[in-house]
């Protein structure tokens, strides 16, 4: 039985209980009501009170047979309490219910299902860029390694529909599906899909006949991690320079330099300034090495004179902090 089942049953007996003793007197002595709730609750708690009215045999027998029922009935809801106590399933609904309130207040955060070897690179690169995420995983080990490094985690099957609404599905900005299958990455992004149209969706596929499923299914963008692998240890051997270079951008953990995008929003002081007139590197002191159009086209090592329009997103190189200031100019309105 659940916690919540556990304390209904035990309130239930008790409640019950002193139900059945008040409408016991009423019929067997013909008191009215609240007298025979009185003696129903002196009888129980033992207070030691002197009798409301004096009893008949019937009524004698009654509370005697209440007073035996009763001692029963509260040692197994006293008992149960504690129990609940020393086996912590109290406590677990306090934080299920604080997570769940936190969870409420999130708006445009991250979700990541399931927690893969892949999924755990995914959270320390959300952690180092200051996001908000949310976990669902389905394991009791691994979700009590995640509660005790106080993340906010779900316990619960990632492609269950409330599971993801209640991790915020309908107010998320993104959600990552790294589930340890394919079919369950499926899955997922189904689910995930019919529930937020709006919602960038990205996985991975471990097989290469997957990556199309994956993408009809309504992902938006699909890591193949044989693909990916490949073409890493390729360049590892050929390209060594280059990689150990990107990996100080995106990998390593003591490195605060990292490759951002920032989007120009609607309102932007910046929309229709060329690069000159943005000043972006002597303003935030971040170097601009490409800009991302509205319709997806790259403009690579931009001269001063390209003008930056709505839905334009400006690829940087700098530490988070210069990013955000970054953010603070692109999304501020004129």
């Amino acid at each position: 039985m659940t916690l919540r089942q556990k304390i209904i049953i035990a309130i239930g007996c008790i409640v019950g209980l002193i139900t059945l003793g008040t409408i016991g007197y009423m019929k067997i002595e013909g008191w009215n009501f609240l007298d025979s709730l009185y003696m129903v609750v002196i009888t129980l708690t033992s207070v030691g009170f002197s009798e409301v009215k004096p009893l008949s045999t019937a009524g004698r027998i009654f509370t005697i047979a209440l007073i035996l029922t009763g001692l029963g009935t509260l040692m197994y809801a006293v008992s149960t309490i504690v129990a609940l106590l020393l086996e912590g399933e109290f406590i677990e609904l306090l934080y299920e219910r604080r997570v769940k309130r936190m969870i409420e207040k999130l708006q445009g955060h991250y979700i990541v299902c399931g927690y893969s070897d892949v999924a755990k690179y995914v959270v320390e690169e959300l952690q180092r860029a200051g996001a908000d995420f949310v976990i669902i995983v389905r394991g009791e080990e691994r979700y009590e390694l995640l509660k005790q490094r106080r993340l906010l985690v779900i316990r619960g099957i990632p492609f269950e529909e409330e599971v993801l609404i209640s991790a915020g599905i309908t107010r998320a900005r993104g959600l990552f599906s790294l589930m340890h299958t394919d079919q369950d990455n499926l899955i997922v992004v189904i689910t995930a899909r019919s529930l937020n149209p709006s919602l960038r969706i990205v996985t991975c596929a471990f097989s290469d006949e997957s990556v199309s499923k994956l993408e009809k299914a309504g992902a938006d963008s699909v890591i193949s991690v044989n693909a990916l692998s490949g073409a890493r240890i390729a360049a590892e051997m050929m390209r060594p320079a280059v990689v150990s270079f990107l990996d100080s951008l995106l990998i390593e953990k003591e490195k605060h330099l990292r490759i951002e995008e920032v989007e120009i929003m609607e309102g932007s002081r910046l929309i229709g300034q060329t690069l000159r007139e943005a000043r972006i590197p002597q303003k935030t002191g971040l170097i601009v090495i490409a800009i991302k159009d509205a319709e997806g086209r790259f403009k690579y090592n931009p001269g001063p004179d390209v003008k930056l329009n709505l839905g334009d997103k400006i690829i940087v190189i700098g530490d988070i902090e210069r990013v955000r200031k970054l953010k603070e100019i692109a999304h501020s309105e004129v």
